[in-house]
């Protein structure tokens, strides 16, 4: 199982309901941190890319070009990436678990 796909099934769990910090406990040993990690790096620039009202595909552009992600792990990456670009809420959260 790739990394991207465990990112979406945590995603799904935060899509169904599931508290954030519950998420985040569950993610907190090896390899599952770097999970954690990678959700919070990607919520955390969306969001910052959200926090102007605006995402811009400047601000999307330069997310990709920070960041290489596979074909075919782009899907569960931009799933990631949508949900949390909605608004900026919780922002604090991701930045304190980076």
């Amino acid at each position: 199982m790739s990394i991207w796909t465990r990112i979406s099934d945590a995603v799904s769990a935060l899509t169904a309901g599931q508290p954030l910090s519950a998420v985040f406990d569950r993610l907190r040993s090896p390899p599952q941190r770097s999970i954690a990690f990678t959700i919070a790096v990607i919520a955390l620039g969306a969001k910052m890319a959200k926090a102007d009202g605006l995402v811009t595909r400047d601000e999307v552009s330069a997310f990709r070009e920070v960041f290489t992600i596979s074909p075919k792990d782009e899907e569960n990456a931009a799933r990631v990436f949508n949900l949390a670009r909605k608004d900026v809420a919780g922002f604090e959260e991701y930045a304190v678990r980076i």
